[in-house]
């Protein structure tokens, strides 16, 4: 394996891969003499002990970038909508605490111990809030003394 199938493989290494590739590897557009030129080409790189496939590996390799890269990029999404999920399911149930606290309260409210005993299981928990500051006036520097 000549590269290795990394979705965060820099972009210049791509690049790179994709203009090795190009001098290298065949197309179906290519003339006779572009396909023989290719062909010598690929050959002073096995001549300089390279594998006899490496063009059909550093090929391979690439589209296994391709892939990754793709695959890393469906997970991320995946993760987004998922955070999102959550999101929705922590409103969904916060409402039906709520919906319930409201029957606890009416059915046991001349039973206290059953009320309290309800109290800490139905707490939610909310993310802390910052003070606001009070909003200091742009321009605060002291008036200059007449003297």
């Amino acid at each position: 394996m000549l590269l290795r199938a990394s979705p965060r493989l820099p972009r210049a290494s791509r690049i790179t891969a994709d203009a090795f590739l190009a001098q290298l590897q065949p197309t179906a557009g290519d003339t006779a003499a572009q396909q023989v030129a290719k062909a010598a080409l690929a050959a002073q790189f096995v001549a300089h002990e390279l594998p006899a496939a490496f063009v059909t590996d550093l090929a391979d390799d690439r589209a296994a970038i391709d892939d990754a890269q793709t695959t890393a990029q469906s997970d991320d999404n995946e993760g987004v909508e998922s955070t999102a999920a959550v999101n929705r399911l922590i409103k969904a149930g916060m409402k039906e605490v709520n919906y319930l606290d409201a029957i606890v309260h009416n059915k046991y409210s001349r039973t206290p111990d059953k009320l309290r005993a309800w109290q800490s299981p139905s707490h939610i928990e909310r993310a802390p809030q910052r003070e606001k500051k009070p909003a200091t006036p742009a321009n605060s520097s002291p008036a200059p003394n007449p003297a």
